[in-house]
């Protein structure tokens, strides 16, 4: 990774990565060039999900509301793929309750987890899986 100052105020950060075109790495970036994707929106959104909340937690800065921002975008990903594939998609936890003073009339409460959308097109998926 390098940082190169642009003509401006605003620098930028630019990723190059060399990979075998046969690796995992290599196939998922053929995928996003084959259909005709925006790879770099796609790439520059999971990254975001994935990291953001890792940079945010080494300068101390990181809330409860980026972990749970990335982790609906995280989610939606895991979702997609778990349609793709087939599979039973897991439920989420749910939150812990917070500790009342009143624990013998506390009756848990059921909350629904609603699941973030996918942030890609969920209805293509389908199409791929035939």
């Amino acid at each position: 990774m390098t940082s190169e100052p642009q003509k401006g105020k605003t620098q930028f950060l630019q990723i190059r990565i060399q990979l075998n075109r046969s690796s995992r790495l290599g196939l998922a970036c053929e995928y996003l060039s084959q259909h005709n994707l925006n790879q770099n929106d796609e790439v520059k959104q999971f990254l975001e999900a994935g990291f953001y909340p890792l940079a945010m937690s080494v300068q101390g800065k990181l809330t409860r509301e980026i972990a749970a921002e990335c982790i609906g975008k995280l989610r939606g990903y895991i979702y997609a793929i778990e349609q793709l594939a087939g599979l039973e998609s897991m439920p989420a936890p749910l939150p812990r309750h917070q500790e009342r003073d009143d624990r013998d009339d506390f009756e848990e409460e059921m909350v629904e987890e609603v699941l973030p959308k996918p942030p890609f097109d969920i209805d293509g998926i389908y199409k791929l899986k035939g």
